[in-house]
């Protein structure tokens, strides 16, 4: 078992014996997902609901909880730590406050933000106790599905419905989403995107409101790929390192930095950036546009 995850859960279980904690609120996490089971196979909450999103956001939110129950243990303090000087940087809120979301800053410091040669994350940690603990099925698969989720580069391929066709750079995936955010888009836009099929699914849900990338074009991107997928440390395969590049980045802030910095307009369904990554001069607030003004 991975080093961070091990040392939890001798802890929560020495913890538990002194009273420090009580472990039956965890496990009451096995009742509320059999509850959630039935809630999205509801005929009465389908009509007019995503069931896929609701099945991933109420799994997402029992994750936040069980965190928030762990967070003050010493073993988790360099999650917490982490997580909380991040929020305190960035103010996550969405726009106009910040260009990242509170889902999308979630979405990182939850299953992103990651310690460790077996890359530990907070998910990691909370799935491990739940499997310990022997929580529902149910949930431990839409908690798995939601830390194996990550960042990616997508191709608007057209609409089928109600549902945006996404087909990834690099990994050439394609997928029929769910965007609850509202925003349907324009075939051949670029959108970055994190897209999470729930378990079993063949529809994919576009788990935070989408960053549409205005320019450059895709030709350029492929380019900013090109240059820098060689610089991911151990990943020769290009598919490997453009995943491992998406998910944490060449820093642990790689992509938080990149949307702070992009962030040109939005709306409530969507946000735009303009830039790339490594071009400082594309992005609008990048410190070398700063020190021009």
């Amino acid at each position: 078992m991975p080093r961070y995850a091990s040392r939890l859960i001798k802890a929560l279980r020495k913890y538990e014996k002194r009273k420090v904690v009580d472990l039956a609120e965890f496990r009451s996490a096995r009742a509320e997902a059999a509850e959630l089971t039935e809630e999205v196979t509801s005929d009465d909450l389908l009509a007019g609901l995503e069931p896929e999103h609701r099945l991933l956001a109420a799994a997402h939110n029992l994750l936040s909880v069980q965190f928030e129950m762990i967070a003050q243990l010493p073993e988790m303090h360099r999650f917490a730590d982490a997580f909380a000087d991040a929020e305190e940087e960035y103010h996550p809120a969405g726009p106009p406050i910040s260009p990242l979301t509170a889902s999308y800053f979630n979405n990182w410091a939850f299953y992103d933000l990651a310690f460790g040669l077996q890359r530990e994350s907070i998910a990691t940690c909370v799935i491990a106790v739940g499997k310990a603990m022997r929580i529902d099925p149910t949930l431990l698969a839409a908690w798995s599905a939601l830390e194996r989720s990550r960042l990616g580069l997508w191709l608007h391929d057209g609409l089928e419905g109600e549902r945006v066709i996404l087909r990834e750079l690099v990994t050439d995936v394609t997928w029929r989403c769910a965007v609850p955010a509202g925003y349907r888009g324009t075939e051949g836009e670029l959108w970055l995107a994190r897209v999470v099929p729930p378990p079993g699914s063949e529809v994919a849900v576009v788990f935070i409101t989408p960053y549409v990338v205005l320019s450059p074009e895709i030709a350029e991107w492929l380019a900013y790929l090109d240059r820098t997928l060689p610089k991911v440390s151990g990943k020769k395969d290009r598919r490997a390192a453009y995943e491992h590049l998406m998910k944490y980045g060449l820093s642990r802030s790689y992509w938080n930095e990149h949307i702070l910095e992009a962030y040109v307009n939005h709306r409530p369904d969507v946000i735009f950036l303009k830039g790339l990554p490594d071009v400082e001069e594309s992005r609008p607030h990048s410190r070398a546009n700063r020190d021009r003004w």
